[in-house]
């Protein structure tokens, strides 16, 4: 099926972070361990250790540039493909920094989809998608917006 609308996007916007944050991290993660360590709980200190690892591995990784397709079916969003009747509603939040697709899904985990747009008719898309589903105002989840205040 032919792509009513198509573009190449980012994941995300990878954030430019000075050694600054780096070393405030650093620090608070290696007193966490330190406390664990103090008070005998050492599955925590491990914990902290593994999930610290695992976070500076996952931000300092460059964004994978996905392909996103829009047709009569759903929305495909690199390799995962999003039906209509999985979408409960869209918003297109246009900001001066960065277009979003927002979509809410029926999905229990991460309902809320947040989709860059880039190089798009923004009153195509969404006069397109109107045809699909309903057009509701949406916010982006409460945990990104403290992650993105947080500097992840």
């Amino acid at each position: 099926m032919q792509p009513i609308i198509k573009w190449t996007a980012p994941e995300y916007r990878k954030k430019e972070r000075g050694v600054d944050w780096y070393w405030s991290w650093g620090i608070i993660s290696l007193s966490v361990i330190v406390i664990s360590i103090f008070t005998h709980d050492y599955a925590f200190a491990i914990l902290i250790a593994v999930a610290v690892f695992a976070l500076m591995t996952v931000i300092t990784r460059d964004s994978a540039v996905f392909e996103y397709e829009i047709d009569e079916k759903g929305i495909k969003a690199g390799k995962e493909f999003i039906a209509y009747e999985a979408i409960e509603c869209f918003w297109i939040k246009d900001t001066k920094d960065e277009d979003l697709l927002l979509l809410k899904t029926n999905r229990f985990l991460s309902p809320i989809h947040s989709i860059i747009v880039e190089n798009i008719d923004l009153n195509k898309m969404r006069d397109f998608l109107l045809t699909k589903i309903k057009e509701k105002e949406l916010e982006e989840t409460s945990s990104k917006r403290v992650m993105e205040f947080l500097g992840f």
